[in-house]
């Protein structure tokens, strides 16, 4: 068996950690990078920001990214309940591939239109 000796002065040194740092990772190396901005408001408006995200499991970053995309994007209307598909569109029936399951899941808007179309 081998022997390690440790002088006095090494026994009484005390051995400080260092945290090591943690490289940050994105989430997704797909994600957009972003822009970081600075918003003044009042702090009551702050408070109802804070709620209404934690009411969706959300940062209050994250709330307010969508809410501000809500605002900005085009909106698609809403179709009338008596919305016909004209005779031109249905005859292109074939031409245009037919949307999966799977896409018609994630759209609500899309599988009303499709919905819409085989009536």
């Amino acid at each position: 068996m081998d022997m390690i000796t440790i002088s006095r002065e090494t026994a009484n040194k005390k051995v400080i950690k260092k945290p090591v740092a943690k490289k940050q990772v994105a989430a997704s190396s797909m994600e957009p990078k972003k822009v970081q901005t600075v918003l003044r408001i009042r702090p009551e408006l702050m408070a109802r920001l804070k709620y209404k995200a934690a009411q969706v499991g959300l940062s209050v970053n994250a709330y307010l990214e969508g809410v501000i995309q809500e605002a900005v994007m085009p909106r698609i209307p809403k179709l009338p309940k008596d919305f016909e598909i004209s005779p031109l569109v249905k005859s292109l029936n074939g031409i245009i591939p037919a949307p999966t399951q799977e896409m018609l899941d994630a759209d609500p808007k899309l599988a009303y239109i499709v919905g819409k179309g085989g009536k």
